[in-house]
């Protein structure tokens, strides 16, 4: 069973259909946006609207952006020791 504890809207930070959310540390998170294809790192603490902090990245490289209009990131890894996506 699955139980809401807590969400936080993420509109106001351009942040249209996102996808997956990763836990960087502390109240870090990386989210994933479809389309345009972005990775985004945010802040989110209770009570307190979402922060952007980052764009790591957005939109796809040239060989992909012809592929669709649905084509874009469906989830996101983080590597800390490596500080790579």
């Amino acid at each position: 069973m699955n139980t809401l504890i807590y969400s936080w809207e993420v509109a106001h930070l351009g942040i249209r259909d996102p996808e997956s959310i990763t836990w960087m540390g502390s109240r870090r998170f990386t989210t994933t946006d479809e389309n345009p294809a972005s990775i985004y790192v945010i802040e989110l603490q209770r009570g307190r609207p979402a922060v952007m902090v980052n764009v790591v990245m957005s939109g796809l490289p040239a060989p992909y952006r012809r592929a669709s209009e649905n084509l874009g990131f469906e989830g996101v890894a983080y590597v800390p020791a490596d500080e790579a996506y």
